[in-house]
């Protein structure tokens, strides 16, 4: 198989940089800027249907996507409408470590502050 002038030999594992992909300004404007409505459907009708992929992409993408979104988007409506969640660590200090997701190398250490 041929990628542009490289030879992919069978056997071959290849992995796609996600969180460089992700933050991609070819397909998503101010990618580093925290902007939830990049994601509603009238946002992303025109972006590549592979530019986002946090579960994979395609025909053996993850099973649970679905029920991990929904869960995902109760939990943080939950906290966010409960608490205001503030850094203890600027971003460039979280020290990130690429493994099958993304961590920080020492956690994330906020504070929570009861919404009145």
């Amino acid at each position: 198989m041929f990628a542009g002038d490289h030879t992919i030999l069978p056997g071959t594992s290849i992995f796609i940089n996600v969180f460089a992909l992700h933050r991609n300004e070819k397909h998503f404007e101010n990618p580093e800027k925290f902007d939830p409505d990049r994601f509603l459907e009238e946002n992303k009708k025109d972006r590549h249907r592979f530019a986002f992929v946090p579960f994979s992409a395609g025909s053996r993408n993850c099973i649970g996507q679905k029920f991990a979104m929904i869960v995902l988007k109760i939990a943080v409506a939950t906290l966010i409408k409960t608490y205001r969640v503030k850094s203890i660590d600027p971003e460039e200090k979280l020290g990130l470590v690429g493994e099958i997701v993304l961590n920080a190398l020492n956690g994330i250490h906020v504070t929570l502050e009861e919404r009145a």
